[in-house]
């Protein structure tokens, strides 16, 4: 099982919602918790195996467009897209989503925000670097933001329209699991 999520942890950036996808599957790992495949774990193990085989065709032409960089934060996790707009139409590049750290938690709003923005500046920096790109998100106080060395420029957005960072960032949310839970 580590060695296939393995494989799939290479191609998750181009798969939506893989953390909350593979979720069930990482558990298995788990050496304190008895290795019981039931039913969720086999879904999960399907779910993941057609999102591979299903990877949307990703857009990285016109190397002279700006890049438009979409990242939210929720209470569990951050997310992240780096797309191209192409004939009026905005194409993914690829995906970012991340569940935070309980120190991370207790963050305020505005420094989760950050921190969103920032890890997604740091997972996409090999498309970033050096290229103009626009950052949107529904929280204000980021528009101030600048960073040196990314020459960028950040727009607010309301939360209904940064829908894709919104559904990542939250995604991971949904995954918690009761300890209570009977695997059988």
């Amino acid at each position: 099982m580590q060695a296939f999520l393995g494989i799939c942890d290479y191609y998750q950036r181009f798969v939506k919602h893989y953390a909350e996808i593979v979720s069930q599957l990482y558990r298995l790992l788990n050496k304190s918790i008895p290795l019981i495949w039931n039913t969720v774990c086999k879904k999960s193990f399907s779910d993941i195996k057609k999102k591979l085989i299903e990877i949307p065709s990703l857009n990285y032409s016109y190397l002279d467009l700006a890049f438009h960089l979409h990242c939210d934060a929720s209470d569990h996790a951050i997310g992240a897209v780096i797309s191209r707009m192409e004939n009026g139409t905005e194409k993914p590049i690829s995906f970012f989503c991340k569940t935070i750290t309980s120190a991370q938690r207790n963050y305020c709003t505005s420094d989760r925000e950050c921190l969103a923005l920032v890890s997604a500046i740091k997972t996409f920096r090999y498309y970033l670097n050096g290229n103009e790109f626009h950052v949107y998100t529904d929280h204000h106080p980021l528009v101030y933001l600048q960073l040196e060395k990314y020459c960028f420029e950040v727009f607010h957005i309301p939360g209904n329209k940064n829908t894709v960072a919104d559904g990542l960032s939250r995604s991971l949310a949904a995954i918690r699991i009761s300890s209570n839970l009977n695997m059988a």
